[in-house]
Order: C-alpha cells, then structure tokens, then sequence
C-alpha cells in the first residue's frame, strides 16, 4: 500500500513536474519575446532620442543664422538710413546753392536792365 502511495504521488509530482516544466518554458519564452521587444523599443527610443538631439541642434544653428542674418540687415538699414540722410542733406544743400545761384542771377538781370538803360540814356544825350 505505500508503495502504492508512492506510486501514485510519484506520479502526481512527475506530472506536476512536466505541468511545470512547460508553464516554465512558456513564461520563459514569453519572457524572451518581452525581452526582445523591450530591446527593439530601447533601440527605437534612442533612434527617436538621437532624432531628436539632431532637430535641437538644427534649431540652434537656424536660430543662429536667423539671428546673424536679422543683425546683417539691421546693419543694411542702418547703412541705408545714413546714406538716405547724407543724400537728403546734400539735395538740401543742392537746393540753397541753386537758390542762392537764382537770386545771383536776378540780381545781376536787374544790374544788367540797369546798365543798359544807363547805357540808353547816354546814347540819347549825346
């Protein structure tokens, strides 16, 4: 009868075992295929991870050359500005010397219309 036990439980543990044994095997399995994916999904995130240090430093260097160019054109204008003044001044200038030059002329007109009607009225005379 013990032995018969035996037998019996013998049997119960050596199925239990081999239950066991592909329990075992299955969550190994599932453990390796996590395992992979985990690994697959680390890969992907340092991909995305290396993408995304890439996007920064192209937005650090547009900005940098947004930055530079805006300073550039900011330096044109300027340069723009005191060239438009320089040329407004000397129209100014241009302007006062060709007013100066026309009351000159008047002047002299009227010095010649002067002199020639002296110059008439001696002729007359003599």
């Amino acid at each position: 009868m013990l032995q018969a036990k035996l037998n019996v439980m013998q049997d119960y543990y050596a199925k239990r075992d081999v239950e066991m044994q592909g329990k075992l095997g299955k969550e190994q399995s599932c453990r390796e295929s996590t395992e992979m994916k985990l690994a697959e999904k680390d890969e992907k995130t340092s991909q995305f991870e290396q993408m995304l240090e890439d996007y920064k430093t192209m937005i650090e260097d547009s900005k940098k050359e947004y930055e530079e160019e805006k300073k550039q054109r900011k330096s044109e204008i300027n340069q723009y500005e005191k060239k438009a003044h320089s040329n407004w001044l000397a129209s100014r200038e241009a302007e006062r010397k060709l007013d100066e030059a026309n009351r000159e002329i008047s002047q002299l007109r009227m010095e010649l219309s002067e002199s020639l009607h002296r110059l008439q009225d001696l002729e007359e005379r003599e």
